[in-house]
Parts: C-alpha cells; sequence; structure tokens
C-alpha cells in the first residue's frame, strides 16, 4: 500500500486528508487531519479580533482564505494492513504526541507521518524540533516512527529512537527500512503526560522529606577559662 497525505476539496471546504492506497490505485483509508497549525491551515477567533482590532481585517476576510483547511469530523484510528495495525497523522500531526499515544493505546504497531514540508525548506529549527518530537514519540510510545516528506528529511526511527535510515533534504530519495514492531504499552502511552506530573510531584517530596530530616547543624559553643 502507498500513503500519501493531499489537500482535497469537499463543496465549499478544504480538507488536509490521509489515504491509504492499494496496489491497484483503491483508496482503501482515508482520514482527515484534525490537528491544524494556527493562522497556517485556520484562523483562530482571537487572532480574528484581534486583527479587526488593530485596523487589519480584510487580512482574515473569510473570502481571502483560500488556504484554510478546515478540520476533520472523527479521530483518527489505526487501520490494519497485513495484520499490521498502522497509527497515520500528516503534517502537524508530528508535532502533537497526544495524537500518537492515543493512536497506540488504540493497538497502532507502527507510527507514520506524510507531509509536504516545502515551505519549510530553509527552517532547519523546524526540521530539527520535528525530529526530535519524532524520537521522543517512538520511545515514549515504544514504537517505529516513518515519516516521508517533499522539502525536509524523510526517515524511519526504531522503537527505542535510532535511527535506521534518513534521507537527505535537498532532494528526493526512496529509502527502504525493515522494521520491528511490538505491541507493549509504556507507562506514557497509558498514562500520558500524567506521568511527568506524578514524577514531578514524587521527586518534589522526596526532596522535602531529605530536607526535613536532615540534621542541623548547630553552632558550637567555646567555654573561656580565666587562668590565673
Amino acid at each position: 500500500p502507498v500513503i500519501t497525505s493531499t489537500q482535497r476539496s469537499v463543496g465549499n471546504k478544504n480538507f488536509n486528508t490521509v489515504t491509504i492506497y492499494r496496489p491497484d490505485g483503491e483508496n482503501m483509508y482515508q482520514h482527515n487531519k484534525q490537528f491544524l497549525v494556527p493562522i497556517g491551515e485556520a484562523m483562530p477567533y482571537a487572532y480574528i479580533y484581534l486583527f479587526k482590532l488593530i485596523g487589519q481585517g480584510k487580512i482574515v476576510d473569510p473570502s481571502s482564505q483560500v488556504r484554510e483547511v478546515s478540520k476533520g469530523d472523527t479521530s483518527a484510528a489505526p487501520f490494519s494492513v497485513n495484520s499490521i495495525k498502522l497509527g497515520l497523522q500528516a503534517c502537524s500531526g508530528a508535532i502533537s504526541p497526544e495524537l500518537y499515544r492515543d493512536l497506540v493505546k488504540n493497538g497502532a504497531n507502527i507510527l507514520t507521518n506524510s507531509a509536504s514540508l516545502s515551505i519549510f525548506a530553509n527552517a532547519q529549527s523546524y526540521h530539527n524540533q520535528a525530529q526530535q518530537m519524532a524520537r521522543f514519540m517512538a520511545v515514549a510510545n515504544a514504537r517505529p516512527f516513518v515519516q516521508a516528506t517533499d522539502g525536509s528529511y524523510s526517515f524511519v526511527l526504531d522503537s527505542n529512537g535510532n535511527w535506521i535510515v534518513k534521507s537527505r533534504q535537498d532532494k528526493m530519495q526512496l529509502v527502504i527500512a525493515t522494521i520491528i514492531t511490538n505491541n507493549q504499552r509504556t507507562l506514557y502511552t497509558l498514562l500520558g503526560e500524567w506521568i511527568v506530573l506524578v514524577s514531578l510531584v514524587i521527586a518534589i517530596a522526596q526532596g522535602i522529606a531529605l530536607w526535613r530530616t536532615k540534621p542541623s547543624l548547630s553552632p558550637v559553643k567555646h567555654k573561656r577559662y580565666n587562668i590565673k
């Protein structure tokens, strides 16, 4: 199967859609992206009011929002291909760990992201951030992570966050890798960011306990003797 992410129009709405195609070209799976980038894909009401307040309302005129993307109605769910469950997201889903955590909770064995990132071709800081987030999601969920893009790096990470293969940024390349899957669920997968908060609370409690049991160092009193 082939996995793609493309922008498509349905009526008067635009969607960023992840699609899986069978070898014969038939559509096996489609999901409309839910995590939208503010301003880049969707204009939050707070920004609309702000621009109007400063006299720049024409910037957010709905008739000029040709690039605005509509949010999908349903959450992504793992899709099974040859007994392997794929957890798919598009574009900015790569910087949304919670979406991938939900996919793993629902049984995903491999996490994927397909995107067109040519607009960020010269934004090396974005590429670095996206790669670090991908490594975090691979390790935190103990799942391989596969990214296919244009204008950025295509790569495959194992479940320990190690690079299996990685393309160059400045040219389209075919990358091939062997991936080992598993059904393990980590504490992060089960609890999410609560595990971080719980760990922080435990660390603070231990610090307070150590501080309270630390013996006090009282000053030594010296006696004076007058020798005649």
